[in-house]
């Protein structure tokens, strides 16, 4: 940096300057994820399009045919690389009518199992001619840790649209393997059947999905969240 100034300082002066500085001043470093950026160049080549997948605001329950009670809550929606309208919810909540056979309804449409569920981000993909009138989390996936102690929302199909703020996140989210899926925390305002409800941060980027919520009065309450952009992965929908 210095010899790019101009400035020619011999080698054994700039280390023993760095050695004194550093034995008589406390030092830190802040390590931040690299900023999102957009080409503001245009493109002769046709675009290629890519999948948008927005969370529906108010709450689509999730539903057994000829029963309006909802089971859980339809996370994201929209039309994967294939065209077909897909939608997510909770695994762990919808696996009991799966595995009996029965029918699922989200949002007055009858709607299919896709792929494989996820144990790991308790998580699945169900396919059908479902849709939205409104939708929020138009910034897409949150592919860097949620910023903490700030404000989020969600719509759930038990507490309807709802507002909480981020506190923790698992260290996992930097890195995320198949062995592990890891969760961001929030308040306790989440109840049952709001699994699966997608959480939209300040900055509308769908952060995580309803998994579940700690006892009343435990020693510590929360709300916890599958990581949005592994299910995002796990499903082939980024």
């Amino acid at each position: 940096m210095l010899a790019g100034a101009g400035i020619q300082v011999d080698q054994r002066t700039i280390i023993a300057a760095v050695s004194e500085l550093a034995e008589r001043a406390a030092f830190s470093l802040v390590v931040a994820a690299q900023p999102e950026e957009t080409l503001t160049a245009g493109s002769s080549s046709a675009r290629v399009a890519v999948p948008s997948f927005l969370a529906p605001s108010p709450a689509l329950p999730v539903t057994i045919a000829g029963d309006p009670r909802p089971i859980a809550t339809a996370g994201v929606i929209g039309a994967d690389r294939s065209g077909r309208i897909v939608v997510t919810s909770a695994w762990h909540a919808v696996r009991p009518a799966v595995n009996s056979g029965q029918i699922l309804v989200v949002g007055g449409a009858p709607v299919t199992m896709v792929g494989w569920p996820s144990e790991l981000t308790d998580s699945c993909l169900f396919e059908g001619a479902c849709a939205a009138d409104c939708c929020v989390g138009h910034g897409g996936v949150l592919h860097r840790p949620p910023q903490l102690y700030t404000s989020a929302t969600f719509a759930g199909a038990a507490s309807g649209a709802k507002r909480t703020k981020i506190t923790a996140h698992d260290q996992g989210i930097f890195s995320p393997t198949p062995y592990s899926g890891p969760r961001v925390y929030t308040e306790p305002d989440t109840i049952p059947r709001d699994s699966g409800a997608a959480l939209i941060d300040a900055d509308d980027h769908v952060v995580g999905f309803a998994v579940a919520r700690t006892g009343l009065h435990a020693a510590v309450e929360y709300s916890s969240w599958s990581w949005a952009d592994q299910v995002f992965s796990v499903h082939g929908l980024a």
